[in-house]
């Protein structure tokens, strides 16, 4: 089960390098996005197919949920959303600069933090959810609530940081998380915000241990990942990409993929290597793409 945000991505790619106060040229796509939602389409994509992959995320009760919810069954999930009356589903806009970083972000998504954990299906007496990915779009409340039924359940939990600010969220849960992955800020955010940005990455590393966090796979840009296990550290290197379109969404497919390899039986370090890397690399060329929105 994989719950979070769910809502549309507005992505502006601009075709020159960006120039403050004045009209840049781009190019305009739309895609179903949210971090849990592209979590999701990347564990899906790698999973067994005999593994079934639940999605809980909270909308509005618009014809936008409508479509949302069809693509996504469409894509072999199992949707499960809980639209609030009155309310329209998220967009976020992205503003990508020529090169495909991130210029900046404009994110509507506080329906996220609107979820009722108690409405989160967790599968059933014969067929019980067996691990669960959390996003800290979600509110602290409900983090706790799911944290809670996963340890009374028996549920292995992995949680994604999502951005400095959110990751402090996880901080109650670190001791009951199983699998969390995060990037540098978001460590940085965790451990102590008045960091230096450039602390060696071991440093960070010590620093997630003592909070409480017993694995996890710390990502740096293109600098190697960083992955902690139960019994040992390892550094794999990120392959160099030849061509660059938009990191948008590349983070969130490593999770989700690691996610679905690692709870097929893969070693963590190897769910990274062989499975992870890759899937965040299709996202970056743009071979891979979350499902366009046509709503």
């Amino acid at each position: 089960m994989i719950v979070g945000a769910l809502h549309v991505d507005d992505i502006a790619t601009s075709c020159a390098p960006l120039i403050a106060q004045a009209s840049n040229p781009v190019t305009w796509k739309q895609h179903i996005g949210g971090v849990a939602a592209n979590a999701a389409f990347s564990a899906r994509e790698v999973a067994r197919q005999s593994r079934q992959i639940g999605f809980c995320a909270a909308t509005g009760d618009d014809a936008v949920a409508d479509q949302l919810e069809k693509a996504l069954r469409a894509a072999g999930l199992q949707a499960s959303l809980q639209r609030l009356p009155g309310s329209h589903t998220g967009r976020y806009t992205a503003i990508m600069n020529h090169d495909g970083e991130l210029h900046i972000g404009l994110s509507d998504v506080a329906l996220a933090e609107r979820l009722d954990p108690e409405r989160v299906p967790l599968g059933s007496e014969a067929a019980p959810c067996q691990a669960m990915l959390l996003d800290a779009n979600l509110s602290e409340p409900c983090l706790e609530a799911l944290g809670q039924q996963a340890t009374s359940q028996g549920i292995t939990l992995a949680a994604m940081s999502v951005s400095p600010m959110k990751s402090r969220r996880l901080l109650p849960l670190a001791s009951g998380i199983d699998l969390l992955f995060v990037n540098r800020r978001e460590a940085i955010a965790m451990i102590d915000p008045d960091l230096a940005l450039d602390l060696p990455i071991d440093r960070l590393a010590d620093g997630l241990i003592k909070l409480g966090f017993k694995q996890f796979i710390l990502t740096d840009a293109t600098d190697p990942v960083l992955v902690q296990s139960q019994t040992e550290r390892q550094y794999i290197p990120v392959p160099p990409m030849t061509r660059r379109v938009s990191v948008n969404g590349a983070g969130d497919a490593l999770a989700g993929a690691c996610f679905a390899a690692w709870c097929d039986g893969l070693a963590l370090a190897d769910a990274v290597r062989t499975i992870g890397l890759k899937q965040s690399a299709r996202v970056v060329s743009g071979e891979r793409q979350p499902p366009v929105f046509n709503g």
